[in-house]
């Protein structure tokens, strides 16, 4: 068979639930997908669950773990997608559930973007249901829950990721223009929405195709600002924004060597400005912030964004 779609899966001790993710990868109503997993070292039973379902769908599941493990999630998606050969890759996280359509929804806005944008690098994303350990609702959708609002706008992207990855595809041109992943990046879908801002399309889906499970080994999980007091809410907002201004600045430096050559006088600007800001006094620095769209477009993002600054 002739596989459409590679989907791509990073494990690291997942062998609580990693078995029902798989199972709800192998009932979706699309079925021309081939699965890659490579395992991060895990030191739990996570190795003979991969070996047991590559043995029961041989070519259908793939392990391609290395020898030496990378500790690190970006880099081992990274790895599996030099091995990728299908004309489009998804994401797929250990824990999680994907809905029945998730890929026959994903691929059908897949295509209907490549239609309207022919030869271009595009990232389709959808919503998802915040559930906990055991599967039960905390919300319907995970954009409410933690106050988001999609955006392909690149100076909001810059400072606020609103790409999750295991709700993401890519098509080829994306992949290709995004790999191989520079030092500095922060989080590969973060990058991939980046690139696609910048160069193609970025395609939100407002309909939640997995079932985001929460629990206490969560890598990123679905964070909310606490709201119990202003003094709560004001600690969480400078310390959770400072280690991403820092992180995401990186990440800009990153993008503006990468792409330097390739970028209008207005976007290497706005770069520029982004890397620089806290080199600026605290006025100086809110200004910047206004003038090129820093604060993102969520109140919590504006907040901190300003505390911050």
């Amino acid at each position: 068979m002739d596989f459409w779609i590679d989907i791509v899966m990073t494990t690291y001790n997942s062998e609580k639930y990693l078995a029902p993710q798989i199972d709800s990868i192998l009932t979706q109503s699309h079925q021309r997908w081939r699965l890659l997993i490579s395992d991060d070292g895990s030191v739990d039973n996570t190795r003979t669950i991969i070996h047991d379902y590559c043995t029961r769908y041989p070519g259908h599941i793939v392990d391609i773990t290395p020898e030496c493990p990378f500790h690190n999630v970006s880099r081992n998606v990274e790895y599996l997608m030099t091995h990728t050969a299908a004309p489009y890759v998804m994401f797929a996280d250990h824990d999680d559930v994907w809905v029945a359509d998730k890929i026959s929804l994903t691929w059908t806005a897949m295509k209907t973007a490549e239609l309207n944008y022919p030869g271009t690098p595009v990232l389709v994303h959808t919503d998802l249901k915040v559930v906990d350990a055991a599967l039960g609702l905390i919300d319907p959708s995970y954009w409410h829950y933690v106050g988001l609002k999609p955006t392909e706008n690149f100076s909001e992207l810059l400072f606020q990721n609103v790409v999750t990855g295991s709700t993401t595809m890519i098509n080829r041109s994306l992949a290709e223009k995004g790999l191989p992943l520079p030092d500095g990046v922060f989080l590969y879908d973060w990058w991939f929405a980046l690139v696609a801002s910048k160069f193609g399309r970025v395609v939100s889906v407002p309909k939640s195709t997995i079932q985001y499970r929460q629990h206490d080994a969560n890598l990123v999980g679905a964070t909310r600002v606490p709201r119990n007091s202003i003094v709560g809410t004001w600690n969480y907002l400078r310390q959770t924004m400072a280690r991403r201004l820092e992180r995401t600045q990186g990440q800009a430096s990153a993008f503006l060597t990468r792409y330097g050559n390739e970028l209008d006088a207005q976007t290497v600007s706005t770069l520029q400005a982004y890397i620089a800001l806290r080199t600026r006094t605290v006025m100086r620095r809110r200004l910047v912030g206004l003038r090129y769209g820093f604060f993102g477009n969520s109140w919590k993002t504006a907040l901190g964004m300003w505390l911050l600054l």
